[in-house]
């Protein structure tokens, strides 16, 4: 879903994190491989999770609220790891963090969105309507192409900051919307 960041990752992965660990060198590559692994084995969690909450799971527009917060965390968590390796690279438990902080508030987005989406479309419009869902990552994703120019390995705290920081305001808007939004939903959870 956050198909843009992980490439400035990437690039922090090899730029600026401490790869070797107790004489193994990591390659920067596979912090590409922690979301995918994060998604399998945390997707049953957050699924026995809203399971076992039942109705006293948070609605839709508050899961978003949380999967959004959870991805402004992931990049200010950037900032914070910085800080405290300070004139040092990021150590690599902290780099990983990253990614598994973006996957809960990635699983707390995805595929909360694409059952409302199914739940509230008219039948006969399912399919498009999925189509229109899959068009807000789309268009996302040509916003973060024009936004990661501005990275740089020098102006990192900033970027990653000010990225966390309008996401999270983006949360907390959302947030204050919810009431609104689920009123409109006519029932759906």
């Amino acid at each position: 879903m956050f198909e843009q960041q992980p490439n400035t990752l990437a690039n922090l992965a090899e730029a600026d994190t401490d790869l070797n660990v107790l004489g193994f060198v990591i390659p920067a590559s596979w912090f590409q491989s922690i979301n995918s692994l994060a998604i399998i084995l945390l997707a049953p969690v957050m699924a026995w999770l809203w399971t076992k909450l039942g109705e006293r799971q948070p609605s839709t527009p508050q899961k978003f609220v949380g999967g959004l917060f959870f991805v402004g965390v992931s990049f200010l968590w950037v900032v914070l790891s910085k800080f405290v390796a300070g004139d040092e690279k990021h150590l690599p438990v902290m780099l990983a963090l990253v990614f598994v902080i973006m996957t809960v508030g990635e699983l707390m987005l995805s595929p909360v969105g694409l059952s409302v989406s199914t739940k509230l479309a008219p039948k006969v419009f399912a399919s498009q309507t999925m189509g229109l869902y899959f068009l807000a990552p789309a268009m996302g994703q040509g916003l973060g192409a024009q936004v990661v120019k501005l990275y740089s390995v020098d102006n990192q705290q900033v970027y990653f900051g000010i990225v966390g920081v309008a996401t999270i305001g983006c949360a907390v808007l959302l947030l204050l919307a919810s009431k609104t939004i689920k009123r409109y939903m006519h029932g759906v959870n």
